[in-house]
């Protein structure tokens, strides 16, 4: 009983293949680990002050591959979660992404895949869906009730979004917040390829329950691509961004006062149509992960990587923030860079090479 609620699928958060857990003992009674407690194949991750980034898959269930990658916006409280879970026989799977609560958190889940617990106090996780385009069909959500995994004679509910095909993707944002007032929307754009390919989210924040009261937004770009293609990304009007990483993202669809890319070289966002560019961020050669951020107040741009050339100046980057009048100093790590030197500026762009 004790391994059954510890191992099993549905208690930790990750995704469940045809109702088999990802766990399981080997002939000694030893647990096999996999994605689920830290031991998936292939793990990559980046780590800076702005972002975390990992990318993983495990083949520990014999009926599918499952693919996720998982980006942490630290300063936004904001975690995107993309799954994909591929058929190795070619038939269709059913699977089910859990997200478990503690007891008493009275967790809810609308018809538009929003998800909230609804502690008094303290904090809360609220969790939406984007729609999907791939092979799988019927994306649902619900709340279930299982035995709690630290208590045997206790029960806690938890989240299950759940969708059957061949080629099956959940598109997930999760925020953290405090109180009870609270919104969270996440809207799918256009990428012009399935989701297991690569997607994009609109995810809207909002400081009330009824999404009233907009708070700020983060638009979020996933490839699945060993080798990631350059992409333009739209809305159902116009043309928003174009990129070559395997993820990037920018904060505040309004006013960009953020930028970031891992695996690529490229992003830029776009204004009223593809001619007028409000933000930009271009890498001389593949970055492993590369955060801007424009403080307005200040005129300062923070800069956040773990790339070693970037750091050493191997890698040069330019960025751009159009729609703010100037650039008055750039810091990378912490660091103050030196006009003239490590950066040259020209008005609302810069330049930046590092000098050893």
């Amino acid at each position: 009983e004790g391994y059954d609620l510890i191992s099993r699928t549905y208690t930790h958060n990750t995704v469940e293949v045809n109702r088999k857990g990802q766990n399981k003992p080997s002939g000694s009674g030893t647990l096999v680990r996999n994605a689920i407690d830290g031991e998936a194949e292939n793990i990559v991750q980046y780590a800076n002050t702005a972002s975390t980034t990992i990318r993983a898959y495990t083949t520990s269930n014999a009926d599918a591959i499952h693919y996720r990658n998982v980006t942490w916006l630290k300063e936004y409280d904001l975690l995107f979660v993309n799954d994909y879970v591929k058929s190795t026989n070619s038939k269709s799977v059913f699977c089910t992404q859990n997200w478990h609560t503690l007891p008493n958190a009275a967790p809810t889940v609308n018809k538009s895949l929003q998800g909230y617990t609804n502690f008094t106090s303290g904090a809360n996780l609220a969790i939406a869906q984007a729609a999907t385009n791939n092979d799988g069909n019927n994306l649902n959500g619900s709340i279930k009730t299982s035995p709690d995994a630290n208590s045997s004679s206790k029960t806690s509910e938890y989240f299950e979004f759940s969708q059957s095909g061949k080629n099956v993707t959940f598109n997930t944002a999760i925020a953290y917040y405090s109180g009870t007032a609270f919104g969270l929307r996440n809207s799918a754009l256009n990428t012009g390829v399935k989701d297991y390919v690569a997607s994009a989210m609109l995810v809207e924040r909002f400081n009330d329950n009824d999404m009233k009261n907009y708070l700020d937004s983060v638009i979020y770009y996933n490839a699945f691509e060993d080798s990631p293609s350059d992409r333009t990304v739209s809305s159902d009007t116009k043309t928003l961004f174009k990129t070559n990483a395997a993820n990037a993202y920018f904060h505040k669809v309004e006013k960009v006062d953020a930028l970031s890319i891992s695996g690529g070289t490229t992003l830029t966002v776009y204004g009223s149509d593809e001619n007028t560019v409000i933000a930009r961020l271009t890498s001389s050669a593949m970055v492993t992960d590369l955060s801007v951020k424009y403080d307005e107040a200040t005129g300062i741009i923070t800069v956040s990587t773990t790339d070693a050339e970037v750091i050493n100046g191997t890698v040069t980057f330019t960025v751009e923030f159009s729609q703010y009048d100037s650039i008055f100093g750039i810091t990378l790590n912490g660091k103050a860079l030196t006009e003239g030197a490590d950066i040259i500026t020209n008005g609302n762009s810069a330049t930046v090479k590092v000098q050893q």
